[in-house]
């Protein structure tokens, strides 16, 4: 059974990593901690008799949706044009010709749908930069800008999980 985020009351979660003693220590009692897809809220829960392999782990805790948004990026006094091709409630990963090091903060205008306003990131950081492409973190978003996009994102999971 798919546990519920305790906050906004969603199932889609994904398992998070383990984050120290204490981390370890409650999975022996299958406590896990999970990562909301929707809020991005952590929190721990039950998995009675489930057993986590380790895997590979990617560093992001948050599903990335495959998906082609256009997307406004400014910094400091330059403003360039650029596709979404990934994107969750915590980051996207942006192809765009312009170049922003690693680092970096910016803002962000994510056209969702043509007739709707665009959904702004007031702050992110530039993760990784290559070959055309820049991965970033959100930093900051208003609280209804925040809403908008974990409706958005939402939206996306209920398809991917129909198809």
């Amino acid at each position: 059974m798919q546990p519920q985020c305790p906050h906004c009351r969603q199932d889609f979660v994904q398992r998070a990593r383990r984050r120290g003693l204490v981390d370890y220590l409650l999975s022996f009692a299958y406590l896990y901690p999970f990562r909301c897809q929707l809020c991005a809220r952590r929190f721990k829960a039950m998995q009675w008799g489930i057993r986590y392999s380790k895997k590979p782990v990617d560093r992001r805790e948050n599903v990335r949706i495959q998906i082609g948004l256009p997307v406004t990026i400014s910094a400091a006094h330059t403003s360039e044009k650029g596709m979404v091709k990934d994107l969750s409630v915590r980051g996207c990963r942006v192809k765009t010709q312009g170049h922003f090091a690693e680092g970096a903060l910016v803002q962000l205008q994510v056209q969702v749908a043509e007739n709707a306003p665009s959904i702004a990131v007031d702050a992110a950081v530039v993760r990784s930069s290559r070959s055309g492409f820049i991965g970033m973190e959100f930093l900051r978003l208003r609280k209804d800008e925040m809403d908008r996009l974990s409706q958005f994102v939402r939206s996306l999971l209920i398809a991917s999980r129909q198809s």
